[in-house]
């Protein structure tokens, strides 16, 4: 994605790069990026040392191109992650284009022709008429982007403006300007109420004891499936047997995050007491359990560790890949991709968020303890985990019936 990206902005007009939703442009990226944002900065999953790195690399890579004053913003919002940086630039990226393109480009209070991103004055973010930021935002809305891809879009701008506007200062001890055109605009989320958002989570899990079946299809049936369907991949399978297996198994027995099974080491499980020490989002440090069927699977994967991926016994990453002749902790969107594959053959493709979602309904509908399942998952709001009280419909449907069923004897009688 990200070379299409750069020819698309060098070799094409900006109105036809436009055409690409960013929507599209993100899913197709590998932006770790949660759903729901703050006003000013995307809520980021923990990332692997190795894709900080690229994360890093890409941040440089794309810095180059900014104007002055981005350029300080990025090095100056030290406490955010590489991913979230990088999320942002490819934001200012794409407002410069569109500020450039349609001709909003002002030196002097004079509108001038620019081609080149850090040509792109402070003066014409300083200037920059509110009617024209709500020009902009319609035609993202045009473009067929979603409300949550819009609020992204400006959550990443409203953080520039509110760093230039508040946080700097010139040489009189001045901020560099103070009329914050983006304060002023509101974007409204999607309203979904509990049932309803409760409703798309029961579409996309695990129910009536599948996950189960889905493990032991994984542990019984997938090699033979590959025997007799794609040979050349059976020995891919065979070497990552026991770590993916392990890594499934846990966040169906956990519910952890993926960021949080990718971060996991070998001395943060504790196996007698079953207990996991967890880094949580915001590094929150918790403990949550884990069922014995989950660590049973991640002791035969340890077993195997040091052989199958020249990995020392001393390394305490728990979950490692190959990486250039030797070993590297395993990355999030590996083990988002390892999961898609194995749903896929098995039923329908989920992701691991899917999985977490399969455990806390299970947890649930088995406990009915939100108190629980709330330091289980490591939500902050007990509104996020009511959620999982609507999920089972079952008490739903027979309402139903039994009105239906009234309806019916009425009908006998007369």
């Amino acid at each position: 994605m990200e070379i299409l990206y750069k020819v698309v902005f060098v070799r094409i007009s900006i109105k036809i790069v436009f055409n690409v939703k960013l929507d599209k442009l993100r899913q197709n990226s590998t932006l770790i990026i949660e759903n729901q944002c703050t006003v000013l900065k995307f809520e980021v999953k923990k990332l692997s040392n190795r894709e900080k790195q690229v994360y890093k690399a890409r941040v440089e890579r794309h810095k180059e191109k900014m104007p002055w004053y981005i350029i300080e913003y990025i090095e100056e919002k030290t406490n955010l992650s590489p991913a979230t940086l990088y999320g942002y630039l490819i934001e200012y990226e794409m407002f410069l284009h569109w500020l450039i393109s349609s001709r909003l480009v002002f030196v002097n209070g004079e509108v001038v022709t620019v081609t080149k991103l850090h040509e792109v004055p402070i003066e014409t973010l300083e200037h920059l008429p509110l009617k024209q930021v709500k020009r902009f935002k319609s035609y993202l809305e045009r473009q067929g982007n979603k409300t949550k891809a819009i609020i992204r879009t400006f959550s990443a701008l409203k953080s520039l403006f509110n760093y230039l506007t508040k946080n700097t200062e010139d040489d009189n001890g001045e901020c560099y300007f103070y009329r914050n055109v983006m304060a002023k605009m509101e974007i409204h989320k999607e309203k979904i109420d509990a049932s309803a958002r409760a409703k798309e989570i029961s579409e996309v899990i695990f129910h009536n004891n599948d996950d189960i079946k889905f493990m032991r299809f994984l542990s019984n049936e997938y090699e033979q499936m590959l025997k007799e369907n794609a040979p050349g991949k059976l020995r891919f399978f065979k070497r990552d047997r026991e770590r993916d297996i392990a890594i499934l198994s846990l966040i169906l027995g956990t519910g952890l995050r993926v960021s949080e099974t990718a971060s996991l080491t070998i001395s943060s499980i504790n196996f007698r007491t079953r207990y996991i020490k967890v880094v949580r989002k915001g590094d929150k440090k918790s403990s949550i359990l884990a069922t014995q069927t989950a660590l049973d699977d991640v002791q035969e994967y340890l077993k195997v560790r040091a052989a199958r991926y020249k990995c020392p016994d001393a390394e305490d990453i728990l979950f490692v890949t190959n990486y250039k002749g030797s070993y590297a902790q395993i990355s999030v969107n590996a083990i988002q991709k390892l999961t898609e594959k194995y749903t896929r053959a098995f039923d329908e493709k989920k992701s691991p968020h899917k999985l977490r979602h399969t455990y806390a309904t299970n947890h649930y509908n088995e406990n009915k303890d939100l108190v629980l399942l709330a330091n289980q998952m490591g939500h902050n709001s007990m509104e996020t985990t009511s959620l999982y009280t609507n999920i089972d419909d079952t008490k739903r449907r027979a309402a139903i019936e039994r009105l239906e069923q009234r309806q019916f004897e009425d009908t006998k009688e007369k």
